[in-house]
């Protein structure tokens, strides 16, 4: 996978974007990740195969079907009725 050098990580420019993977250390809490299916940026494989590499108690992949890279700004409804479940989730569990 080539990824334009603009879209690299500010805090190593030079690195392949596949190093990233298996570099997360584990972590002690639930991750939720919302990805643009339309996002060129992050692409979606690759969004898919960081989640599926991460170690965590739980973890959620949500898809935005009509986003790219901003689904916050895309799909603000569906962005935020996704924050208003993971806080009633987290509280719940709590």
């Amino acid at each position: 996978m080539q990824i334009d050098a603009r879209h690299r990580p500010r805090c190593c420019p030079s690195s392949p974007p596949q190093i990233w993977f298996g570099r997360c250390p584990r972590l002690d809490v639930p991750i939720v990740m919302a990805q643009g299916r339309l996002d060129q940026v992050a692409p979606g494989e690759a969004a898919q195969r960081f989640h599926d590499s991460l170690a965590v108690p739980s973890k959620q992949l949500v898809w935005f079907e009509r986003s790219a890279h901003t689904p916050h700004l895309e799909e603000p409804a569906k962005f935020g009725k996704l924050l208003m479940n993971v806080a009633a989730s987290q509280l719940a569990d709590t």
